[in-house]
């Protein structure tokens, strides 16, 4: 809501030149009401005399206050109480005539021309004021010559004067808002305005003192051929107002790259809610698609922004649990399809003694292996490539160093641009940039991002032989899951809530939506505030079983909020749930200590639901995969069931083939004709089999590919007796 408030003297400073131009065009509106009570509403009633007097006296005093006081406060209330009385004149001319009355509201919004509330008020006090006057006048039959004194031409008294004054005093309201509103528009224009004229101000001197900087330095590079002592201090001064000026664009850089990965957030969140509605399998696919390429998309954009975090200062690492091999899985997954379009084999070694759970950056790790692995495919035109991933213990118990190792069989690079190839903007020599594209950043981000986590990045190359980079990381602290896995627990396996009224807190609309819509299956009462403070009001009015609060909010943060609720409140028995964007290490103790429990973002479903299990009642309801088979089969008509046993027993025919080819298409062929069958049927255990058949497939596994095969026929008879 606007606040009816006075404008400030500065607003008035920025509004003093729009005063001074609805100045000049209110006289003409004036001049204009002079004309219409002279020669128009004198003609009803035959009072030229009164037309002529009052508007002879009216543009007098406006005249003279438009010559000594145009553009200020005292010339607008001067209008406005002119409006109001030309208003009073035109109703007496008609002597009171209802319909002219009108005129009243339409001077009332002729005002908002001025965006200034103090003329509207005093023209509201004005023609309150002359109602009441005109309606005494009137009640005691005084008369301006022969022209009686009417103000309403039906009768007078107090009640018609009330009445018309609270519509007044409405239209007053009304156009007050609207006032403000505008004028509070006008000023931030204003403001934005004058905020880019003081750029291009300061840009343009900033151009002047550059052109003029650069003509005295090449004066100064000619004097200094013969000065070498005087050269060198003369670069040394250019170099480091180089980078004072590259660390002022990296740190704007770095201040932007929350606003710019914004919109990634709805674009994830929404993806994996789909996910949830979605059952067709080419649709799944795409879903996946997208969901992937929106985390490639935000990996890249943090590309872009981390040379410029880092070379500034900002970039911090943030060390969260990390389960290490589902990890390295979704990392190899998003590289098969590349691999496999241009022939190679892309595999992923890891040594039995690898932890499950570490602590440590998995966004810069990712970061870091996309690069590398990218490059990788990028750079090789046939043959292999292979992620190794090994640890190696540390004299203090608990800590290990992590060892990833990136080996190609591509073009390679000469021991010369070994030397150089991890700096910025430096790509391989003689390397074809219209063939392999790049910017020369990667390299340079990946190395600065492993020393800033107490790593280093090697490299080992022979030309045309292939490259073998290494990421070690050192002092890698093994651990447990801080928080629940996020893989999808339920769908099949459903969790049955008892009927709950949950409050949502956060400050972003799409937040809220997302999480009303991971939760509206549930049956749960949702409701929702904008922030903090908006949510203690309604927690001291209503009682809720459980409250989802986002940290960062305008007004009252999260952890303002939950101190309000503990001790002012005094509400110890309701579950307050944490849910934030930015919760580094050193800050769990900090926020499990003030809140019952933390969900990070992008908010997963999995982990949203396993947490509200934690807090409220609820039942799950287990089926297993053949219970879900014959619950599927047994809604089956006998016709077909007997084409689902036919169709397994056609399948089986085709194995021997298959495997006696050793042809991976083939495979992968029968593995996609299975699925659909599978899909058909509504069969889970067929869909399952063949999704990982496919899977496989796709991932060159070979070994996993023929043992699913040879497994078929038990699988082809336990299908078939469902």
């Amino acid at each position: 809501m606007i606040p009816f408030t006075l404008l400030n003297e500065k607003e008035h400073l920025l509004l003093q030149s729009h005063y001074y131009e609805a100045d000049k065009l209110m006289m003409w509106i004036l001049i204009i009401h002079a004309v219409v009570a002279v020669f128009v509403t004198s003609r009803y009633y035959d009072t030229y005399w009164l037309g002529v007097a009052g508007s002879a006296v009216f543009m007098a005093l406006c005249g003279a206050a438009f010559m000594l006081l145009r553009g200020t406060l005292w010339f607008r209330s001067i209008a406005a109480v002119a409006i109001m009385l030309f208003s009073a004149l035109y109703i007496q001319q008609h002597l009171g005539r209802i319909e002219v009355h009108f005129h009243v509201f339409i001077g009332l919004a002729i005002l908002t021309i001025y965006k200034d509330i103090l003329p509207m008020f005093m023209a509201a006090a004005a023609i309150l004021a002359q109602q009441i006057l005109c309606n005494w006048m009137q009640s005691i039959q005084i008369a301006f010559g022969y022209t009686p004194v009417m103000v309403f031409s039906y009768g007078c008294g107090i009640e018609y004067v009330i009445l018309h004054g609270v519509m007044v005093i409405a239209e007053a309201i009304v156009l007050t808002y609207i006032i403000k509103n505008a004028t509070r528009q006008f000023i931030e224009v204003i403001r934005t305005q004058e905020a880019l004229d003081n750029s291009n101000k300061q840009l343009n001197r900033f151009n002047i003192t550059l052109e003029e900087e650069v003509r005295s330095r090449t004066g100064e590079l000619e004097t200094a051929l013969h000065k070498q002592i005087e050269m060198a201090e003369d670069l040394k001064t250019a170099k480091e107002e180089a980078v004072s000026a590259n660390q002022l664009k990296s740190e704007f850089l770095a201040n932007m790259s929350h606003e710019i990965r914004t919109p990634l957030n709805a674009v994830i969140g929404f993806s994996e809610l789909l996910e949830q509605e979605v059952k067709e399998p080419k649709q799944v696919q795409y879903l996946h698609a997208i969901k992937n390429g929106g985390k490639t998309l935000l990996s890249l954009i943090n590309n872009i922004l981390d040379l410029s975090k880092i070379e500034s200062g900002h970039m911090k690492v943030e060390l969260h649990p990390l389960h290490l091999k589902p990890f390295l899985r979704e990392i190899m997954t998003m590289f098969i399809e590349p691999g496999k379009k241009k022939g190679l084999e892309i595999s992923c070694k890891v040594a039995e003694n690898l932890p499950e759970w570490i602590i440590a950056d998995e966004i810069r790790i990712r970061q870091i292996l996309f690069n590398l692995i990218s490059n990788a495919i990028k750079f090789t035109a046939k043959g292999s490539v292979t992620l190794n991933v090994s640890s190696v213990p540390s004299a203090k118990e608990g800590i290990i160093d992590l060892v990833f190792t990136i080996k190609d069989t591509g073009i390679g690079i000469t021991p010369k641009n070994q030397m150089k190839i991890f700096d910025a903007f430096v790509q391989n020599e003689g390397q074809d940039s219209r063939q392999y594209g790049g910017t020369g950043l990667g390299l340079a981000i990946c190395r600065k991002l492993a020393q800033l986590m107490d790593g280093d990045i090697t490299l080992s190359s022979r030309l045309n032989e292939g490259s073998e980079f290494t990421l070690k990381l050192a002092n890698i602290e093994i651990s447990e899951a801080l928080f629940v896995e996020g893989e999808e627990t339920f769908g099949k396996n459903t969790v049955l809530f008892s009927p709950a009224k949950i409050l949502i807190v956060d400050d972003i609309a799409e937040n809220r939506l997302l999480l009303r819509e991971f939760l509206h299956e549930f049956g749960f009462k949702l409701e929702e505030a904008i922030d903090g403070l908006e949510a203690t009001e309604m927690i001291r009015e209503e009682n809720y079983d459980l409250i989802l609060m986002d940290i960062r909010m305008p007004r009252m943060d999260g952890l303002e909020a939950i101190r309000f609720i503990r001790d002012t409140l005094d509400i110890d028995t309701v579950p307050v749930i944490a849910v934030t964007a930015s919760v580094m290490k050193e800050d769990y103790e900090h926020l499990l200590n003030a809140f019952d429990g933390i969900i990070e973002k992008p908010v997963n479903k999995s982990l949203l639901v396993s947490t509200l299990q934690r807090f409220l009642p609820h039942t799950q309801i287990e089926q297993t995969e053949e219970e879900e088979s014959l619950f599927a089969a047994s809604s089956l008509s006998q016709e077909q069931q007997e084409r689902l046993k036919n169709s397994l027993a056609d399948f089986g025919k085709r194995i021997e083939g298959i495997l006696e080819s050793g042809d991976i298409e083939l495979a992968e062929k029968f593995a996609e004709e299975l699925l659909q069958t599978g899909s058909e049927f509504d069969l889970a255990a067929i869909v399952k089999y063949a999704s990982a058949l496919k899977e496989d497939c796709e991932s060159f596994n070979i070994g996993s590919v023929e043992n699913s095969l040879q497994e078929y026929p038990k699988y082809q008879k336990k299908w078939s007796q469902i």
